[in-house]
Order: structure tokens, then sequence, then C-alpha cells
């Protein structure tokens, strides 16, 4: 009590610094924080569910060296219900530190996927079926973009549907702000809903 009494306005100090730190956080990595909580107070009631079998004809191959057998069932689904059925390979690899460096170090990165044509390697972060099936919806919209040569990542700037856009100007713009995420985000809600309703009993 006498430490509190004597070192108030300090400990006020940083509580409003703390306050005014969060305030101003980056609208991205509030974003996905937000997101992390919400699924975190999910999780806390949802019990984990295993896929229910479903055949699937497929000339897509997936590669799966992660200890999480399911991803791949998520990754064939996903792109068959795109209509991506053309001896794509996906390699799902655990998402490493050299992959989390080369982003925003505001951003939770969860997963990445990057090549072009037919390979493509899918680096994922720790997760439930639950949570991999939203994350790897909007990576697999990203595949259907690159696929499409909608969205081509070049060195140092990135073409969006024809127009270039600089690698200053994507650093300068918000997370959310970028089309291809905007879009990304648009078709995630739609296939993580039918994975949903296919992989699960309902």
């Amino acid at each position: 009590m006498k430490f509190i009494k004597k070192y108030w306005k300090w400990i006020v100090s940083i509580i409003l610094i703390i306050l005014l730190s969060l305030f101003l956080i980056h609208e991205s990595f509030k974003e996905r924080l937000m997101q992390r909580i919400e699924f975190l107070l999910e999780v806390g009631t949802y019990k984990e569910e295993e896929f229910i079998e479903i055949d699937i004809e497929t000339t897509n191959i997936t590669l799966n060296y992660t200890d999480r057998l399911y991803l791949d069932t998520i990754v064939k689904v996903g792109l068959k219900q795109m209509g991506l059925d053309d001896n794509i390979v996906v390699s799902i690899r655990p998402i490493s530190d050299e992959i989390q460096q080369r982003f925003d170090s505001e951003m939770i990165l969860q997963a990445h996927i990057m090549g072009k044509g037919n390979q493509y390697a899918l680096f994922v972060d720790d997760m439930s079926r639950y949570e991999a099936i939203k994350v790897i919806s909007h990576e697999l919209v990203h595949l259907k973009q690159y696929r499409s040569e909608k969205l081509i990542l070049n060195k140092n700037s990135v073409i969006w549907d024809g127009r270039e856009y600089s690698e200053w100007e994507i650093n300068d713009m918000d997370y959310m702000r970028r089309p291809w995420e905007r879009e990304a985000y648009d078709e995630q809600r739609w296939l993580s809903s039918t994975l949903n309703e296919l992989l699960y009993e309902r």
C-alpha cells in the first residue's frame, strides 16, 4: 500500500501510456488481434471435432510436411470447391522464423502462400481444424489470384488486376485496404462456410 501511495503518479502514467499505445496500434494489427481474441473466446467452448469421411476426386496433389494431417484435406476440398482442379501441387510446411520476418512485425502471421503456375508452398502456424478452415480459405483465395495472374508478386512491387503497386505504396497502405486482401477476406467467408458444411456433420 505504501508503494502505491508513493508511486501512484508513475503507475497512472504507465497505464495511460499503455492505453494510448493500444489506441495508436496499426489498424491491421488491431484487426488480426481481434480475430485472434474472438477465436480464443470461441475455442474455449468449442470441442475439436474430427472431419467426416469425404471422397475427393482430384488431380491436385498435396504434400503435407506438418504433423496436422487434416490440413491437406482442407486444401484439397478447398481447391475443388473453387474450381481449381488441374494438377496443382501444394506443399504444406510449418511456418518458419524466416517467413515471419518477411512481414510487418506488427502482424500476427498465421499462414502464407507463395508460388505460381502449378507449384505452391503453403506455410502454416499451429492451429485447430476450426481455425485452419478460416485461415487456409484465405490463402487459397490468394492461390487463385496467383493462378489467374490477377495478383503477381514481383521483387519490389505487386501487380493487382493490371495495376502496379510499388513497395512503398504497399507499405503505406493499410493492410485491409489492399485490394487483393479485401477480395481474399470477402471470398474466404464463402469458402470457409462451404468447407465447414462439407467437412463436419451438421
